[in-house]
């Protein structure tokens, strides 16, 4: 996602000592890494008001060195950017660190937080934030038989699961519907820009959907199900009130899947549920893993 904030401060000497940080911030991931049951506490970088104007050349380029995956986002009436989030103590203050050589001031928010020091006004109080995920190649995916005759497709291990599951609901009289499965990015990014305009904001949007590289649907794990026989359900909070819903709380983790967005849950996302993943096999669970912390299941 293209970055187009405004930063308040400018490079400062240093680039020396910020590699050397960088270093041991990068070294220190396997220890750090270990996570916690804390939900994960953010990193952001307060960038103005209006955030029209971009970052100058120098600072991006640095910025996306330190944190590739930042992006830009409205608390309130202000701009930030954020660039991480972590649940080790020593990774924050690396992050500050290495944010401070660049001459931007990091601030960090956990979900616990009533509000951040913005300057704005702004309150980051149940702020949603996303993950970003990889996406899926195309070697890896398989077309599943989704909603209305459509084709979807999965992952190849979520496929396979989701069709055994599939079958043995079916025999307990329970129709199991598959109505989204794998996204790619210009998919997600319509489908998150139609709920920026119907929210009226990004930070709204983010309640509903994720922008795009931080969707589960990319990776071809996540897929969103309906009950087959209660079609006015599909996408709506009334399906947790379905047979099919029920049959899935009860039996699901048996075939590998888990709820993504229960009530709750430490991300700030809506419940959804309709959304499940797959986390049966050691490379879809590690996918997963720090998502799965900020879950209260």
């Amino acid at each position: 996602m293209k970055i187009t904030c405004h930063p308040q401060g400018r490079w400062q000497p240093g680039f020396r000592r910020l590699i050397a940080v960088l270093a041991a911030f990068w070294a220190g991931l396997p220890v750090w890494g270990i996570p916690s049951r804390a939900a994960p506490k953010l990193v952001v970088v307060p960038v103005g008001g209006s955030g029209t104007e971009s970052l100058s050349p120098g600072v991006l380029e640095q910025l996306h060195s330190l944190a590739p995956d930042a992006f830009c986002r409205q608390i309130g009436s202000t701009s930030v950017i954020q660039v991480g989030a972590f649940h080790r103590q020593e990774s924050i203050d690396l992050m500050l660190e290495s944010l401070a050589l660049l001459g931007l001031e990091g601030q960090v928010w956990s979900p616990e937080a009533a509000a951040l020091n913005l300057g704005g006004g702004g309150s980051t109080e149940g702020i949603p934030f996303h993950w970003p995920y990889p996406v899926a190649s195309e070697a890896d995916l398989e077309p599943v038989s989704g909603l209305g005759g459509r084709v979807e497709r999965l992952h190849q291990e979520a496929a396979q699961a989701f069709r055994q599951m599939q079958q043995h609901a079916q025999a307990s009289n329970i129709s199991l519907v598959l109505i989204s499965g794998f996204r790619d990015l210009s998919v997600q990014t319509a489908l998150f820009r139609r709920q920026i305009r119907r929210q009226g904001s990004e930070q709204a949007a983010m309640r509903l959907s994720a922008p795009p590289g931080y969707s589960e649907h990319h990776t071809g794990y996540a897929l969103d199900m309906g009950d087959g026989r209660h079609p006015q359900t599909h996408l709506q909070y009334s399906f947790a009130q379905t047979p099919a819903y029920a049959w899935l709380v009860q039996h699901a983790p048996q075939y590998g899947f888990e709820l993504s967005f229960p009530p709750g849950n430490g991300q700030g996302v809506n419940y959804e549920p309709w959304h499940w993943r797959y986390v049966g096999s050691p490379q879809a669970a590690a996918l997963f893993a720090q998502a799965r912390l900020a879950s209260p299941w």
